[in-house]
């Protein structure tokens, strides 16, 4: 009887352990994070991106967001990128409404160059599952009568957004909202968490369709080359 070379034994083991490696990392979720906070005359918002259990991450901070000579700025505390362990941070930046307006125009110019970018957009929303969504206000006018038509106005407004929201993506968990009056003076706070879960499988499948829609749009590739590596 013929033994097997040692060769086609590690062979097939490596093979073997290659597929695993494939399938669970198709498996594997990406899991983004965004987090806003509004106390006082103090803002926070975090946006975070992980995949492949932690390996790839991407986390965006605004501690600051401010009117300054009557114009809307936002100043960037942390930018920081991880690839397989490797921190990437960039430094302190502030961007104006007139940089936001840029921003938004960028968009606008990346969907008219992808071929129904709205279609493949709420397709890809629809994988989505939002695992945790905690939604807390408070607020105050300082006269008890206008302080609970607030209440009512921004209950309104959150279980409006939630409901928009749910008819795109799946909610995974039971959502948890509240807006407390405070009567006694003028006060306003408000803190949102949303987490939502996505299969890497899925976001994979997602990445090779936008690029098939864009490449059908006469001059899309290089819009988006263009326009990415400006930003």
């Amino acid at each position: 009887m013929r033994t097997m070379p040692w060769e086609w034994i590690w062979a097939a083991i490596l093979t073997a352990s290659l597929f695993l490696l494939i399938f669970f990392a198709v498996r594997s979720e990406v899991t983004c994070r965004f987090e806003i906070k509004r106390r006082g005359e103090d803002d926070y918002l975090s946006f975070q991106i992980r995949a492949l259990f932690g390996l790839l991450s991407y986390q965006f901070e605004v501690p600051v967001l401010f009117m300054k000579n009557g114009r809307l700025q936002i100043q960037t505390e942390k930018e920081k990128h991880q690839i397989a362990g490797e921190n990437q941070q960039s430094g302190r930046q502030k961007i104006s409404f007139e940089r936001a307006l840029e921003f938004y125009q960028r968009l606008k110019l990346l969907r008219l160059h992808t071929d129904h970018f709205t279609t493949w957009l709420l397709h890809t929303l629809r994988r989505f599952r939002i695992t945790a969504w905690d939604w807390n206000t408070s607020i105050g006018t300082g006269e008890a009568a206008w302080t609970a038509i607030a209440t009512g106005q921004i209950w309104a407004i959150q279980t409006s957004l939630l409901g928009g929201l749910s008819h795109f993506i799946h909610l995974q968990s039971m959502p948890r909202m509240a807006v407390r009056p405070v009567y006694n003076h003028v006060y306003f706070s408000t803190d949102l968490l949303c987490i939502a879960k996505i299969r890497f499988g899925y976001a994979m499948l997602a990445g090779l369709h936008l690029l098939v829609r864009i490449r059908r749009v006469k001059g899309g590739l290089s819009v988006w080359q263009n326009i990415l590596f400006k930003a």
